[in-house]
């Protein structure tokens, strides 16, 4: 009886230290930007599954992987107008003025969630990039390209950087 017992908890100690050494692994492929990893650390964290659960921590992981601040920085290109459509054009002529050396991320436009308020029609393009200057410097870029544009007549624009919401 005593043998078997001392020979479970050395199975014990052996599957835990391989278990310790795949969360080792996997916190250096997360490190390495490995977005799957990442989300299988944000998981692991969450439900305190070899790990001790840590909702920050999760969430820290999580944000990685999905690519948000602080990991990467973004700016949303928001406009609006009182005729349906015109929003949407405006930012599709941004979008095609601005240059492809930029080295951002462009997603849309699309229609904002909640596309009509006010009585006015909302659109949203949003930009990433993993460093602050250069999103800035295409910032500074497409406002003077957004500012010129013939589209531009009959739209309130705005930029904000960071993003809190996408309402």
């Amino acid at each position: 009886m005593h043998r078997a017992l001392v020979t479970i908890a050395a199975l014990v100690l052996f599957m835990t230290a391989a278990y310790s050494e795949d969360i080792a692994s996997l916190r250096v492929q997360a490190e390495q930007g490995q977005a799957e990893a990442q989300a299988l650390l944000g998981a692991m964290y969450e439900d305190g599954d070899g790990v001790p659960p840590d909702y920050a921590e999760a969430a820290k992981w999580y944000r990685r992987a999905a690519g948000w601040p602080p990991y990467t920085h973004l700016a949303m290109l928001r406009a609006e107008a009182a005729k349906p459509g015109l929003a949407l054009r405006f930012l599709a002529a941004c979008r095609a003025a601005l240059p492809a050396s930029t080295g951002l991320v462009v997603l849309g436009p699309a229609p904002a969630p909640m596309e009509k308020r006010g009585g006015r029609w909302r659109a949203q393009l949003l930009l990433q990039s993993g460093a602050p200057p250069a999103l800035h410097g295409a910032l500074a870029e497409l406002r003077a390209l957004a500012q010129a544009l013939p589209e531009s007549r009959g739209i309130r624009w705005f930029v904000e950087v960071d993003p809190q919401d996408l309402f």
